[in-house]
């Protein structure tokens, strides 16, 4: 009875919540057991009359006959089986067994051809939204698309290559959830430098109103829970750490866009005053845009790609601008062109896809790592999208990669998480008594004093002044190895607020030639288990 009729869609049931798709909002409705008594909640899914004519009462649609309706919803909904809430989806472009689906809000464009929201068979539900300008009709012709990428070559970029991730970033994020890996950009300049002119008369006008903008004072919570099951790029600007509660902020919006990298990256689940938990997916490519970037993991840096803008006040710097840059980013970036941009990115998503995992593998060989290879290739792509709308070959792939400048992502790479941690810890400075007067030193210089190894014989601090130092800060020199306590306060103090706080002996594990210490040593009055690194790594034997 309530399976076929024409104001509603039974989804099934997950705990004691049962789903159903309304006909006529095109939204889900999910109602417990006992809300489905509600009548308010019955009227949302179907009219009075659909109700009062299939479960007729002489007193009306009251008592009995709303127990017997509310017991045909809860059968069908166990006919339908478990609803999985994590398979609705929002606005954006989303893969969808071979299909390219771009949710604009009030209908879908499935491969090219609009329609309707609750037409299209499959097993993810969208549900209607505030609708979002967006179209796959009538894509720039490759000859227009290759105009994008010139406007960003006018750019006063620090490197050329800068101009082309750049502009591969703009192609992939309007269809950020159609794709396997969804890169993310940093736009860093001095201040005046043009990155804000670049975010509002470029950025935002290539990707519309698809895009989310937000500024600095916006919180990795807020963002959540505004772009829901959404998959829209999202525009930071202003993503400035300037004390440690903005530096807070900034480090918890890097966390989601970590997650939001990969479509394996995981939910993010939150708890609730319910006792339920709640789960997030996000889809979406972001854009920073600050005067210094903050990325200090190495799992956000090789997720992260930086460019940098540079400031030109010279008069013919200033001409450039003026008579170039800034009108034919004016002429070009009509409303039109930008809907066509995009359009072109939705029609050829499938062999952009292909495309980013073809430029991965070159990238991923020529830089060693398979995560900055996922990264980079779906720039590349991007960007090999305004050229040609074809799918590119391996061999041209290589060529791509071996002709541009990657020795920002080789310097990313080699900065292992374990030579930053020795790095803090050898720039920590310690205030020393030598011979009644206060000096300060190194963690490091003290223990080149500590082994006797290229310090000045006249320096004040003594061999047995610096070995106590280190020892009151859980090391010591032993053997032709540093030994660093695995728990002394002292170290929790200098590396309080990092990532490396507790448990820094795994990652000094990782240095070569680093390993456990078989015996336990005695650190200022502490005994404990410790972590042996060769002196070789720390100081130069001279």
């Amino acid at each position: 009875m309530v399976d076929d009729q024409p104001h509603f869609r039974v989804l099934g049931y997950n705990n004691n919540t049962f789903f159903f798709m309304s006909l006529r909002a095109r939204q889900v409705l999910a109602v417990s057991s006992s809300g489905l008594r509600e009548k308010g909640n019955l009227l949302a899914l179907a009219p009075l009359q659909y109700w009062e004519r299939e479960f007729p009462s002489e007193r009306g649609f009251v008592g009995a006959a709303v127990d017997r309706a509310v017991n045909a919803l809860i059968e069908a909904c166990y006919r339908a089986g478990v609803f999985v809430p994590e398979r609705m989806r929002g606005r954006g472009a989303w893969w969808d067994d071979g299909r390219v689906v771009m949710h604009c809000g009030d209908r879908l464009i499935v491969d090219g051809r609009e329609t309707d929201l609750i037409a299209i068979e499959s097993r993810y539900t969208y549900e209607a939204a505030p609708p979002i300008p967006c179209r796959a009709d009538d894509p720039l012709p490759t000859s227009e698309a290759r105009r994008f990428q010139e406007l960003c070559d006018m750019l006063m970029w620090k490197k050329p290559i800068y101009a082309t991730l750049f502009a591969g970033w703009c192609v992939v994020a309007p269809i950020c959830g159609a794709l396997v890996w969804r890169p993310h950009i940093w736009i860093t300049s001095a201040a005046g430098g043009g990155k804000t002119w670049v975010m509002d008369h470029i950025v935002h006008p290539a990707l519309g109103d698809f895009s989310f903008a937000v500024l600095g004072a916006s919180t990795e919570a807020g963002i959540r829970q505004t772009l829901g099951r959404d998959a829209r790029p999202v525009l930071f600007d202003e993503a400035e750490g300037e004390n440690k509660k903005a530096a807070g902020v900034i480090e918890c919006v890097l966390a989601l866009m970590r997650q939001a990298s990969s479509e394996t990256g995981g939910q993010i689940i939150k708890g609730t005053i319910s006792g339920r938990a709640m789960s997030f997916n996000i889809r979406s490519c972001f854009v920073l845009a600050s005067i210094n970037e903050t990325v200090k993991q190495h799992a956000d840096a090789t997720r992260i790609t930086v460019v940098e803008l540079v400031s030109d006040n010279t008069p013919e710097g200033l001409e450039h601008f003026a008579k170039r840059v800034s009108p034919t980013a004016q002429e070009l970036l009509t409303p039109d062109y930008c809907l066509r941009l995009q359009a072109r990115a939705i029609r050829h998503a499938g062999a952009l896809r292909r495309n980013a995992e073809t430029f991965a593998a070159a990238a991923a060989e020529r830089l060693s790592s398979r995560r900055l290879g996922d990264q980079i290739g779906a720039l590349l792509a991007g960007a090999y999208l305004l050229q040609s709308d074809g799918v590119v070959s391996a061999e041209e792939a290589r060529k791509w990669v071996a002709e541009r400048d990657w020795s920002d992502q080789e310097e990313v790479l080699g900065e292992r998480d374990e030579e930053k941690l020795l790095a803090k810890i050898m720039a920590h400075i310690v205030r020393v008594d030598a011979g009644g007067r206060t000096v300060e030193r190194s963690i490091e210089e003290l223990i080149s004093r500590a082994a006797g190894l290229g310090v000045d014989q006249s320096d004040p601090v003594s061999a047995d002044v610096a070995m106590g130092a280190l020892k009151r800060r859980g090391m010591k020199v032993e053997d032709g190895d540093l030994l660093v306590s695995n728990t002394h306060d002292a170290l929790r103090k200098i590396l309080h607020g990092t990532r490396w706080e507790a448990g820094w002996e795994r990652s000094l594990k990782r240095i070569d030639g680093a390993g456990r210490s078989k015996k336990r040593r005695r650190f200022g009055g502490e005994l404990a288990r410790c972590t042996r690194i060769p002196l070789s790594k720390i100081v130069d034997e001279e």
